[in-house]
C-alpha cells in the first residue's frame, strides 16, 4: 500500500513538472502598452486547467483559459489533446467561436462519455485594442476599469467542448470588448472562485468583483495581491482544485 502511495506521487509530481515545463507559456507577452499577468498553483492531485498566448501573427494575439473536467492521468493528458488541437486552429480563423468549433470537432473523438472541457478564448487585435471573444461553458470574463473602480461581467453563452453531442442547439456567441486606457481584463478558471475556506464557503464572483472594485485603483501587482487576498480566505485550507488567472490591462 504503502509502495502505491509513493507511485501515485511520484507520478502526480512528474505530471506537473510536464505541465508547467511543456504545456503553460514560460513568459507573458510584451505588448506596448499593455500589461500582462498569470498566476498558475495546482492542487494537490494534478488536475485540467490549461492558459496560454497564441502569437497568431504581428497584429493578433490570442488569449485561451481552458479547465478539464475531472483530475489525474486521464484529464492531464486530455489537456495537453486541447492545448495543440487550439494552437492548431488558432491561425486558421480570427474568428474565437470558429476556433473553438472547429477544436471541439477534433477534440470528439478523444473525449470520454464523463469528459468535457470549458474553454474561453479571446483575440486581442493589438491596432484597434479591441477584444472579440468566446465561451464554451467556461466561468465569465471580468471586465473592469483601474481608474474608476467599476466592473461588469462580459457572458457570451456557449456550451461545454464535448457537450453538443447531447445538446440540439450548440450555438456559441461571440462578443467584443473594446480596451480603453485604465480598463483591464480578467481571465480564471473555477478554481479561483470555487475556493473555500476552512467553514466551507466559496470564495464566489461576489467577492472577486468586490476585490478588484475596491483594489484596482491602490495596487499595481494585482494578480500577487489576488493570491493573497484568495490565501486568507482559505485560512489554511487545502486547495482543492487548481488555479489559474490571467489579468490583462491597457495602461492609462
Amino acid at each position: 500500500m504503502k509502495r502505491r502511495q509513493l507511485l501515485k506521487e511520484k507520478q502526480e509530481f512528474l505530471k506537473k513538472l510536464y505541465i508547467e515545463e511543456h504545456l503553460l507559456p514560460e513568459s507573458t507577452p510584451k505588448i506596448p502598452g499593455l500589461y500582462f499577468d498569470s498566476y498558475y498553483q495546482s492542487a494537490q492531485e494534478v488536475g485540467g486547467d490549461y492558459f496560454d498566448f497564441i502569437e497568431i501573427d504581428e497584429r493578433y494575439l490570442g488569449i485561451v483559459v481552458a479547465d478539464v473536467s475531472g483530475k489525474g492521468l486521464e484529464s492531464s493528458m486530455l489537456m495537453s489533446i486541447v492545448c495543440h488541437a487550439l494552437r492548431s486552429q488558432a491561425g486558421l480563423s480570427l474568428s474565437p467561436r470558429e476556433v473553438i468549433d472547429e477544436t471541439e470537432g477534433l477534440l470528439l473523438p478523444k473525449l470520454g462519455q464523463n469528459h468535457f472541457v470549458t474553454l474561453f478564448y479571446a483575440i486581442l487585435d493589438r491596432k484597434k485594442m479591441t477584444l472579440k471573444c468566446s465561451n464554451a461553458g467556461h466561468p465569465p470574463l471580468l471586465v473592469g476599469n483601474r481608474i474608476t473602480g467599476k466592473t461588469h461581467w462580459v457572458r457570451p453563452k456557449g456550451v461545454a467542448l464535448g457537450l453538443s453531442r447531447f445538446q440540439r442547439i450548440t450555438v456559441r456567441e461571440e462578443c467584443e470588448v473594446s480596451l480603453n486606457p485604465g480598463d483591464f481584463l480578467f481571465f480564471y478558471t473555477d478554481g479561483v472562485t470555487e475556493a473555500r475556506n476552512s467553514d466551507d464557503d466559496c470564495f464566489g464572483r461576489k467577492r472577486l468583483e468586490t476585490f478588484f472594485s475596491e483594489t484596482s485603483r491602490e495596487k499595481i501587482q494585482i494578480i500577487h495581491e489576488l493570491k493573497t487576498e484568495l490565501e486568507n480566505f482559505a485560512e489554511g485550507a487545502p486547495q482543492q482544485d487548481d488555479v489559474t488567472a490571467v489579468y490583462l490591462e491597457r495602461c492609462a
